[in-house]
């Protein structure tokens, strides 16, 4: 069972536009963006000291076929020694654990490679692959919303498209970039990565703060949209 941005939004504002004194003064907009604000703070609560296979596939995106492009490293501080392939395009905004680290469930590639991929930190670059047992591996770092990969085996450099699983900062962005690159056609009523027991809270967190807001505001008597307005005695 999944649920739509567009399905949750409507049910939230169709409980909060009939407790509020001014029938103009919310729309659907405001509500999409508290969802995809509140869905990020518990996840982030939620998720932050997981593993990454202990992320649910509910919250998970995946975004197939990303290109990406051998980098030239002579000027780099990384070893001239490593092949550095870099994505073609900006990937959207991957959330992040405690850590630093990002959210990613999985990283593939349509080859054997596919199964050696570390998840490193920029700064821990120009030293990766140093050591007596990973110097095959393919080391993965994202930074400034682009995926790096570092790798002495030559074979990757042929490498033309990876696939990733991840938890993103605002799944409506995963849905732009697809429809762009892999000519998609998501919309807000297309299924929103989110837990079912999250979408509760989400409702009850949204209300309540709207309401909050509401008690502390004057009240249009007329509810028809104009100035009229007295202010709630406490």
């Amino acid at each position: 069972m999944s649920v739509s941005l567009n399905e949750l939004s409507y049910r939230i504002l169709l409980i909060v536009r009939p407790k509020i004194s001014d029938d103009e003064s919310i729309d659907i907009s405001e509500i999409r963006y508290d969802i995809e604000t509140t869905r990020a703070l518990l996840t982030k609560r939620r998720y932050s000291n997981t593993f990454r296979h202990q992320l649910p596939e509910s919250i998970v995106q995946s975004i197939k076929n990303i290109e990406i492009e051998y980098v030239n490293s002579s000027n780099s501080p990384i070893t001239s020694r490593n092949i550095i392939m870099r994505s073609v395009n900006k990937v959207p905004k991957i959330m992040e654990y405690h850590s630093g680290m990002p959210m990613i469930k999985n990283i593939s590639t349509a080859t054997i490679l596919s199964n050696n991929f570390t998840m490193i930190t920029q700064q821990q670059a120009s030293s990766c692959g140093n050591g007596k047992f990973n110097q095959h591996n393919i080391f993965c770092f994202y930074e400034d919303d682009y995926l790096y990969f570092i790798t002495r085996r030559m074979l990757f450099k042929g490498v033309k498209y990876i696939n990733l699983d991840a938890v993103f900062e605002r799944p409506t962005s995963v849905f732009e970039y697809l429809n762009t690159y892999n000519n998609e056609n998501l919309d807000r009523n297309s299924p929103y990565p989110i837990s079912l027991d999250m979408v509760d809270d989400i409702e009850q967190i949204i209300i309540k703060n709207k309401l909050r807001i509401e008690a502390a505001q004057p009240i249009d008597d007329v509810n028809d949209s104009s100035d009229t307005k007295e202010i709630i005695q406490q």
